[in-house]
């Protein structure tokens, strides 16, 4: 099984990089000193289906 490591993202709380971490919780926190929560990741959209003709 390979692991994939999340890309960095802005803080919304300091506006710095930051890496995301999983908390044993489900709870994903920045890794910067504020370690507040993350929003969500978003949902990719599937792809669209051609409709009948």
């Amino acid at each position: 099984m390979e692991l994939t490591r999340p890309e960095p993202v802005e803080c919304p709380h300091c506006g710095e990089p930051t890496m995301p971490n999983r908390l044993a919780d489900g709870a994903i926190v920045c890794s910067c000193a504020a370690e507040r929560s993350l929003p969500p990741p978003p949902i990719p959209l599937a792809p669209r289906r051609p409709g009948p003709r």
